[in-house]
């Protein structure tokens, strides 16, 4: 029993260490410019969010939570 007590302190800090590496690397993306077009869109309102599509060498999980900043918007 008490190897398997060490080996989950061994697990539980190693996955400490990876978290706090994790949270190094992830920083806020800033865009300073973005640029799309859009053909034969007949706008009345402009109100909600809008959604677009990024393209980027991430997976959709590391896409979907990383934080964007643009100069100029709220905080």
């Amino acid at each position: 029993m008490c190897q398997l007590q060490r080996r989950i302190e061994a697990l539980e800090e190693e996955n400490l260490l990876m978290r706090r590496l994790i949270a190094q690397q992830q920083g806020v993306t800033k865009i300073r410019k973005l640029v799309y077009q859009v053909q034969s869109l007949h706008i009345k309102e402009m109100s909600g969010t809008m959604n677009i599509g990024i393209i980027a060498p991430l997976d959709e999980e590391a896409v979907e939570n990383m934080p964007f900043e643009m100069p100029g918007s709220p905080r």
